[in-house]
């Protein structure tokens, strides 16, 4: 038997982050999932197929109806919230936000699951732009939401350290772990009353706003550093690339070496060896190791050099007034 009543809730998300905490408040003895909220099915990819969302996927597999509102203040779609009775409506990664009709339809809150120790990063994009910026700590918030982004008063936080060589699939998986154990464990202590909501200091907030097409070239001018935080912030999707005579090439894996001769232009290759392709970056050298050429397939960037006949000397394509001198 169990200690307490279930407690009745609303989920709503879209991407891989929400689908795994989805699974993890599916397995909560002292919650009761009774609906699920995703996006509407939409055409993807190059063949522009209608896919469903992985959240819409994972209901499935867990019994839970879905819902796909157009319109979040469409009346049809509050009633049918209303008729679920949730005491809680928790949120990850949905991409839209909720309307105060919608809010309001917890009886005793709605929860937001956060990747980001907000203020900092609020938005679309925190675990991208936690790695962008080279951050060595981040973590989870669960937050009492409001009808701005990611503004509402904070309920738990936990922090994270971000493993050096972690990309942002292997980060965004870590923080859904500990993300839907953060959820179940918010809503167990709002429901005994024993969560403050405190305040965030709006002074401190930061945003992640939507990755830009732009962000994803690798701009040699700006450093290794720089270069390998955009390959773990943009990995596995959409990547980090860069051309070689038009081709674009997305870098798989890049890593900083030392510093480099003065004079040489970014973009310019000043080795090839086993360990890879070395490349002037701004007053230091990063190293591709492994590449995936467009069209072709994951290789090491050795290889590629060697397929490609790739010699010291040689630059990539210029990108940035500075790197075309």
């Amino acid at each position: 038997m169990r200690d307490a009543p279930e407690s009745r809730v609303v989920f709503f998300g879209t991407g891989e982050f929400a689908a795994s905490i989805l699974s993890a408040l599916g397995a909560a003895n002292e919650l009761m999932v009774v609906g699920v909220v995703t996006q509407p099915d939409r055409p993807s990819g190059r063949g522009q197929r209608v896919s469903e969302t992985v959240v819409k996927r994972t209901a499935r597999a867990l019994d839970l109806p879905v819902f796909q509102p157009l319109r979040l203040k469409s009346s049809t779609f509050i009633s049918a919230m209303e008729g679920l009775q949730p005491d809680y409506l928790i949120v990850a990664d949905y991409g839209r936000i909720l309307p105060r009709a919608i809010l309001k339809v917890a009886k005793i809150a709605p929860i937001n699951v956060h990747p980001s120790l907000l203020p900092r990063w609020r938005g679309a994009s925190p675990i991208q732009r936690t790695l962008l910026a080279g951050e060595t700590i981040t973590g989870v918030t669960t937050i009492c939401m409001s009808e701005e982004m990611d503004a509402g008063d904070i309920l738990l936080q936990t922090d994270v350290p971000v493993d050096s060589d972690e990309d942002c699939g292997a980060l965004a998986q870590r923080l859904a772990e500990i993300g839907g154990d953060l959820a179940i464990r918010t809503a167990r202590l709002l429901s005994i009353g024993e969560v403050q909501p405190t305040p965030q200091f709006e002074e401190d907030a930061t945003y992640a706003p939507p990755i830009r097409s732009d962000e994803t070239i690798l701009r040699w001018s700006e450093g290794p550093i720089r270069c390998r935080n955009q390959v773990r912030a943009f990995s596995p999707k959409p990547g980090a690339f860069c051309c070689f005579n038009g081709r674009r090439i997305k870098a798989l894996d890049l890593q900083i070496g030392g510093s480099c001769e003065d004079g040489l232009p970014p973009g310019m290759i000043t080795a090839v060896t086993p360990d890879g392709v070395f490349v002037a970056a701004g007053s230091g050298i990063a190293i591709l190791r492994r590449v995936l050429p467009a069209g072709g397939r994951e290789m090491e960037a050795s290889a590629w050099a060697r397929g490609a006949r790739i010699v010291r000397g040689l630059r990539f394509d210029p990108i940035t007034p500075e790197e075309r001198g």
